[in-house]
């Protein structure tokens, strides 16, 4: 059993970590496929010309592909309807590909997102109370961890206020 003390959700607990044996079934590990874009660039007039360039040459690289593949596969024209099942998945495919893709190259993904309504000063005090907490975590003495927990404790009220503050500010901007 373990106790992590670097963890900072506001309060002067600590997370407990303990290691048990259990046997379970084998299973495939989990590759997050999803990925967020940083749509907002699409507001910069140049940021979108790219984009819409970009696209369109890819989408036109693969229509070119595609009528090369056609030929080579079926030179008379006509097919069947399990093929063209085949073909509408793999098309699909490709066409989610060329889109993630090129927003990977152009748009970029996105970055970990701040709470527009939370002001820099909440976001400065919320660092102070991170560091309040490392010095809570670093102290040595009960002395030490006393006055330790007394500012540590002080910065969460300020961060709490800071926040109810900000909070209200938005709810009188929308109403």
């Amino acid at each position: 059993m373990h106790v992590k003390r670097g963890a900072t959700i506001g309060s002067d607990h600590h997370i407990v970590v303990a290691s048990l044996k259990i046997k379970l079934a084998a299973r495939k590990p989990f590759i997050n496929t999803t990925w967020k874009f940083d749509l907002m660039k699409l507001r910069d007039p140049d940021t979108k010309q790219a984009f819409q360039i970009e696209l369109q040459n890819r989408f036109e690289s693969l229509f070119l592909q595609e009528e090369e593949e056609e030929k080579v596969r079926n030179p008379s024209g006509d097919g069947d309807e399990r093929a063209q099942d085949t073909d509408i998945n793999a098309q699909w495919e490709k066409t989610k590909k060329i889109l993630v893709d090129t927003c990977g190259s152009v748009l970029g993904r996105m970055k970990t997102i701040r709470k527009e309504w939370l002001s820099d000063e909440t976001y400065r005090k919320v660092e102070e109370r991170r560091e309040a907490k490392q010095i809570l975590n670093d102290a040595q003495t009960r002395q030490g961890k006393r006055e330790a927990i007394r500012y540590c404790n002080e910065k969460n009220r300020e961060v709490k206020k800071s926040c109810q503050r900000d909070k209200r500010d938005l709810v009188e901007s929308i109403a």
